[in-house]
């Protein structure tokens, strides 16, 4: 069964804010991981639209290409990652779930792996119980943080913006 990485916020604004501020490509670089970032693709967001970035995460010089695959307002925003590091290579989906809740809106980021890994990424997945306990340790430890902060740096803009 493929491993799937859940965290989630509450923002006090509205879903349909949520999602168009995850529609700025560019504003990524605000709140995320990202050093740089080169949009595609220009003109109106929508599926198949695709970037390049480039950051920095636990230690790790990261590459990504991304390419958007679900766009459903208010409510879901996708998008596909390939992404090279020191340990090798490797795809996911990241998607950002909107829910209404009393408080504003329910983000939950969600990270499903789901292609082909390549180098230390690829032996490391391969071992029997990695994927069962070691990277869920590995991401308690370090991703959980990462995603966490993205969250709240992405929480604290969408309400300074609304204030």
């Amino acid at each position: 069964m493929p491993y799937v990485l859940e965290r989630s916020t509450v923002v006090r604004v509205p879903p349909d804010q949520v999602f168009d501020y995850l529609c700025e490509l560019r504003a990524h670089m605000e709140w995320g991981d990202m050093i740089e970032m080169d949009v595609l693709d220009e003109g109106p967001v929508k599926v198949g639209t695709r970037w390049r970035s480039r950051g920095r995460a636990s230690g790790l010089n990261m590459r990504d290409q991304c390419e958007i695959v679900t766009l459903d307002r208010p409510s879901r925003f996708a998008f596909r990652s390939f992404s090279q590091s020191q340990l090798g290579s490797g795809s996911v989906i990241l998607s950002y779930t909107m829910e209404p809740v009393a408080e504003g809106t329910r983000v939950t980021f969600r990270r499903d792996q789901f292609g082909e890994t390549t180098g230390l990424s690829r032996i490391m997945l391969a071992l029997p119980g990695f994927q069962a306990f070691l990277l869920p340790l590995m991401d308690r430890l370090m991703t959980a943080r990462i995603i966490d902060r993205g969250l709240d740096n992405l929480r604290r803009r969408l309400e300074e913006r609304a204030a």
